[in-house]
């Protein structure tokens, strides 16, 4: 009976959760690519943004078995910009922060699929543990070094800004928006030698 109860709130919860969303954001565009968004591929950790390595994979080959095709980045902005017609099968995959692990657990499970990833990067903690996650036991994880991330370049990823510091956007004046903006994508362009094309705001936060 106790589990019953736990799961009768979990979904109750979840489903008070996709409320808020719906009224919030309103409903996806029904005529175009979508976006899937993930951040940590790893076998456990003490929060709610991981999958395993073995459920993503089972994920992937689900989307493909229905017809679902990856694109890149430069596909899916072609699209926004009018450049081509997109279809609602089409998927962005992509990965928010940058974390280390995600060489060794989530490319090599694209790279058998042939699938494109766009990964979103926060500058000032290349090779670094983060700080801005709750101190939890087994949830420090460090983020791709430069070398990884050039790596990476060569290996059908991609690169977008997570901002310089992974800070709440909404809670800066301007002109700290403009460095968390304009020097996480120059350091980025610096040290990969291709342009930045795209932002992921932190925890999703954005306003005016």
């Amino acid at each position: 009976m106790p589990g019953l109860v736990f799961l009768f709130v979990l979904f109750a919860l979840a489903g008070f959760s996709y409320l808020l969303w719906r009224i919030r954001w309103g409903d996806p565009p029904r005529n175009g690519p979508g976006v899937l968004a993930y951040h940590k591929v790893t076998s456990f950790e003490l929060g709610g943004t991981w999958i395993t390595p073995g459920r993503f994979a089972s994920q992937l080959d689900t989307l493909l078995r229905c017809g679902f095709v990856f694109i890149d980045q430069d596909d899916f902005l072609a699209v926004l910009e009018g450049r081509r017609r997109g279809d609602r099968r089409e998927i962005l995959l992509t990965f928010d922060d940058g974390y280390r692990m995600l060489a060794s657990t989530a490319v090599p499970l694209l790279e058998e699929r042939g699938i494109p990833a766009l990964f979103f990067l926060v500058t000032s903690y290349a090779g670094r543990e983060n700080a801005w996650e709750l101190p939890l036991p087994g949830r420090k994880f460090d983020h791709l070094s430069w070398d990884e991330v050039r790596d990476l370049g060569g290996r059908n990823i991609s690169f977008g800004s997570h901002g310089r510091s992974h800070l709440d956007l909404t809670r800066l004046g301007r002109e700290k928006v403009r460095e968390e903006l304009v020097i996480s994508k120059e350091i980025i362009e610096s040290e990969t030698g291709r342009p930045v094309k795209s932002f992921s705001y932190p925890f999703g936060r954005t306003n005016r």
